[in-house]
């Protein structure tokens, strides 16, 4: 499986033991009355802060964090925040202590442990070059004779018959443009939603050509405690979220994160 390389990104580094924090109601999504909201079973959700997950002032912002929130609300819980780095988060939902994980990534052994939802939204590996650069990527044969950026300790399939290609791995996604901008690589894989959601506030999209293609893909989930949640509920939670996702709220969620045009299906590089 491929890892994503966005989780790490933007992680503040909070402590686990952080109060729990209550959400403040988002006013752009449906939400459960207030007079109910003190009958309500509570429900604690594990927040990474990045650029999908976070809290501001308590109030749950991103569009993973927003969507969970609505959701959570509509199938009769009241939801409580507590921020936690990622490392943190997998121990956290497995012993109970967290009753969901905001943004996770589910793997064959995760999945043992817990209840994951239908992708929220999926990450994609996209290959970027420099501006005004010879190098031009229209097909997996383009890539032969490159040097490319990646991250360390993470897997890339697509690169592994490509003929002659040299991988450089760098420690962060910063640290892989700043090679490429410097010329020390050919090529470096970003993430398409997160990394070009940054650049877009840094000024680097305007040195780098993006391509129109992926080499891979990470979909993204909300994963339920299997101490709290049944599989029945994570189900009727996929119906909402499938529903939820074809509605205005939505699209609401995307344009206030910046990420309407960003959440798309890319199509795989050839």
């Amino acid at each position: 499986m491929i890892a994503s390389r966005w989780l790490f990104i933007l992680v503040a580094a909070l402590s686990f033991n952080a109060l729990a924090q209550s959400a403040a109601p988002n006013a752009n999504l449906k939400s459960a009355p207030p007079e109910a909201a003190a009958v309500l079973p509570r429900v604690l959700i594990g927040v990474p802060y990045n650029v999908f997950s976070k809290l501001d002032q308590g109030r749950p912002v991103g569009i993973m964090l927003e969507t969970l929130d609505a959701l959570v609300q509509q199938m009769g819980f009241q939801p409580s925040y507590i921020s936690i780095p990622p490392s943190d988060m997998v121990a956290a939902l497995e012993s109970g202590q967290i009753d969901i994980a905001s943004v996770r990534i589910q793997s064959a052994r995760s999945k043992e442990k817990s209840h994951f939802s239908s992708p929220i939204v999926t990450e994609f590996n996209i290959p970027i070059t420099r501006a005004g650069s010879d190098v031009k990527i229209r097909s997996v044969t383009d890539l032969q004779g490159k040097s490319i950026a990646g991250r360390i300790g993470f897997h890339y399939p697509a690169l592994e018959n490509v003929p002659n290609l040299k991988l450089e791995r760098y420690d962060s996604d910063a640290a892989m443009v700043r090679a490429l901008l410097l010329k020390k690589v050919d090529i470096a894989i970003i993430a398409g939603l997160s990394d070009i959601f940054m650049f877009r506030t840094e000024g680097v999209l305007r040195q780098v050509e993006i391509s129109d293609a992926a080499i891979g893909s990470v979909p993204l989930r909300v994963a339920f405690s299997a101490k709290r949640f049944s599989a029945e509920q994570v189900v009727d939670f996929n119906k909402r979220l499938a529903e939820f996702q074809q509605g205005d709220d939505w699209q609401g969620v995307l344009d206030r994160n910046g990420f309407a045009d960003l959440v798309k299906d890319w199509p795989s590089l050839q």
